[in-house]
């Protein structure tokens, strides 16, 4: 058995993901047979909802470029709040 791969999204929430917020989120995904899971990059909390729901948000995959800035983001910010 394989895992799946995880990618970094753009999608706009309301009331599907609580943990995470509502909004547009940039949050990395895993996606299975039945269910979806979400990673906010910047508060580190996760949830799942069913491909069903994931389907219905449209969500927008993150070009390379997005995906570095928003590394690089995480980075100084953990970086920031271990100096502190």
């Amino acid at each position: 058995m394989t895992t799946a791969p995880v990618h970094l999204f753009s999608v706009q929430l309301q009331d599907e993901a609580p943990a995470i917020g509502c909004g547009y989120r940039f949050v990395f995904v895993k996606r299975g047979r039945k269910w979806v899971y979400l990673l906010s990059p910047w508060t580190m909390r996760a949830c799942k909802v069913t491909r069903r729901v994931w389907d219905a948000l449209a969500p927008v995959e993150a070009a390379p470029e997005v995906l570095a800035r928003a590394r690089q983001a995480l980075l100084d910010s953990h970086l920031q709040g271990s100096q502190r």
